[in-house]
């Protein structure tokens, strides 16, 4: 048994076309879908029972917004799976997608990365060829995959390991952090990662590059020192400590780049960069310039933010 859980925030629209993919499923084990609105749609569990789904479908309703730590939360209390898949809301899958989930569990310690791809009506860009290419797609075959890239947009885990890691942390309020911290907290349960491939599941929003740098700037600031005070070898894994202050005794090279980053991880770089790279022909793509954009952004945030201890 599998539970499909799904945040979603107002948008029936998306919702429409990640449900509608779910019921075209094929050679898929039994499965169950719990919706959960974070404090927006009142009205959504009737809206969900009037669609012709065919599918096994729960919906709760958060009274108020709790954020998505606390909605994944009330996903795991209710799912009645072995395993639990995370689907976000805005995500069109293919009809092998909960097999391919399925096919990677052996035991209660699997954690399983699906494969998320840009919707091809959304069009392609440099930027849509760059972010398709992120994230575990850029491990080796063969290679562990760390702790840190996981995602709850396309995963699955098993359920009791979930429960043994205590859920997600909802003192991350805001976007993103959660996921990452719980991607540590799996391993530490011993929990492995793998890739499924062919758990593609597409992706129906696109953001411009200005807003996700942005986004990432107020997340470098708000949620990646909460990150580094509860597992602080994310401060190292993730870059962060060459955005802090030079310290007496510190490596001439470590000086040095904390030296660059101090310099340039600002919004006076980062931000033009971002408008740049947002219409930067496909045929001269460049990862160097949206990697950049990217660090320099939550880099800028974490270095305001005073760092560690926050």
């Amino acid at each position: 048994m599998i539970s499909v859980i799904i945040p979603t925030h107002g948008r029936r629209d998306l919702l429409a076309h990640t449900l509608d993919s779910l019921r075209e499923q094929q050679s898929a084990p039994e499965f169950e879908v719990v919706v959960i609105d974070d404090g927006v749609d009142p009205e959504l569990g009737a809206w969900v029972a009037s669609r012709d789904t065919g599918l096994t479908i729960r919906v709760v309703h958060h009274e108020v917004n709790r954020g998505r730590s606390a909605t994944r939360n009330t996903g795991i209390a209710e799912a009645r799976g072995d395993i639990v898949i995370f689907l976000d809301g805005d995500m069109r899958v293919v009809p092998g997608f909960v097999a391919a989930h399925a096919a990677q569990h052996v035991g209660n310690n699997t954690v399983v990365l699906g494969n998320i791809v840009t919707a091809p009506e959304l069009g392609r860009s440099a930027f849509v060829d760059y972010i398709d290419s992120r994230g575990v797609k850029k491990i080796a075959p063969g290679v562990e995959i760390p702790a840190r890239y996981f995602m709850t947009g396309n995963s699955s885990s098993a359920a009791d390991l979930l429960r043994r890691a205590g859920g997600f942390d909802e003192e991350f309020n805001e976007y993103g952090g959660e996921d990452t911290e719980m991607g540590y907290r799996l391993a530490e349960r011993g929990g492995t990662l793998r890739y499924a491939e062919g758990a593609v599941s597409y992706h129906l929003d696109l953001n411009s590059v200005p807003r996700m740098a942005n986004r990432l700037r107020r997340y470098g600031e708000r949620m990646l020192p909460i990150l580094v005070r509860k597992v602080p070898r994310a401060r190292e894994d993730l870059g962060l400590h060459l955005a802090e202050p030079n310290t007496p005794g510190a490596p001439w090279s470590l000086r040095v780049k904390r030296w660059m980053v101090r310099l340039l991880c600002r919004r006076l770089f980062w931000l033009p960069a971002a408008h740049v790279a947002e219409h930067w022909p496909r045929a001269l793509r460049v990862d160097a310039l949206f990697d950049f954009v990217r660090a320099a952004a939550y880099l800028d945030g974490y270095r305001h933010s005073g760092g560690e201890g926050r």
